[in-house]
């Protein structure tokens, strides 16, 4: 949610200790705000929408009845479409000269991004239903951007919690689930 995101990972055992994970993941936001300040931060966007899916092994490597570990890898696919405004040189055409200026322009940018994730994680189940997990680790990230422009904007590229990095990322989260008697949500 901190990152228009929603996620929900469907957790099925299939061999002792053994698990898959699927997870799909939406993207959707939209900002009214266009002031000066607020296009020339490093996230900022008009409208964002788009959507994900990964699919995970999961080993549980330490199995008791208060709190579990374990490991996980994976794989995801992401696709982000961005409308957005940011400055650029433009070059404009005034009585038949040509003229360069720097002015405010409308980008779309998509964004195909794909991940590999490495976690290690505690569970635990409170009052026989209700499952927390939280865990730590780190993800290699490829993304490819497609722009309206001729020039490629690097404004969602910039560090490794923006949308089209790519390169090493550290992953940290908890997730919150019910607990069915054969499934895990």
């Amino acid at each position: 949610l901190i990152y228009n995101t929603i996620r929900v990972d469907y957790e099925k055992e299939y061999k002792q200790d053994r698990w898959y994970i699927i997870s799909p993941i939406v993207y959707l936001g939209k900002n009214n705000d266009y002031s000066n300040q607020k296009v020339q931060q490093e996230n900022h966007f008009n409208t964002m929408y788009g959507g994900g899916m990964g699919l995970y092994y999961k080993h549980m490597i330490g199995v008791s009845y208060i709190i579990n570990t374990y490991f996980s890898i994976g794989a995801r696919y992401n696709y982000i479409y961005l409308d957005y405004k940011n400055y650029a040189w433009v070059t404009i055409i005034e009585n038949g000269n040509e003229t360069l200026i720097y002015d405010l322009v409308d980008i779309n940018q998509q964004i195909h991004r794909a991940d590999a994730d490495f976690l290690i994680g505690l569970e635990t189940e409170l009052y026989q239903r209700l499952y927390i997990d939280t865990y730590i680790g780190f993800a290699l990230r490829y993304s490819y951007s497609l722009y309206n422009q001729d020039f490629p904007d690097k404004k969602f590229e910039e560090g490794m919690w923006s949308y089209a990095y790519t390169g090493p990322a550290m992953l940290l989260g908890i997730k919150i689930g019910f607990l069915n008697k054969r499934y895990r949500w």
